[in-house]
């Protein structure tokens, strides 16, 4: 599955062409969860354009304004 999506961005930025797309949007998740599970043997696969791919989602504005760390929220009992 990875050497598939590796494929789709030899000859294009995104897997479905030029442009991030709902495709681009919707696999990344599971692409950044599998690679997650074992960074080290993510890093040593041959799929350069695959990780440059997910390392470029990872560091978008976007995704890092989504997942920017928060104070916990605690209910105050005082009124």
């Amino acid at each position: 599955f990875l050497q598939k999506l590796e494929e789709q961005l030899t000859d294009h930025r995104y897997l479905l062409g030029e442009h991030l797309s709902y495709g681009d949007i919707a696999i990344f998740p599971f692409v950044r969860q599998f690679a997650n599970t074992d960074v080290d043997w993510f890093q040593s696969q041959p799929l350069p354009k695959l990780q440059g791919w997910l390392d470029a989602r990872v560091n978008s504005t976007l995704f890092l304004g989504i997942m920017a760390k928060h104070r916990r929220w605690l209910l105050d009992p005082a009124p």
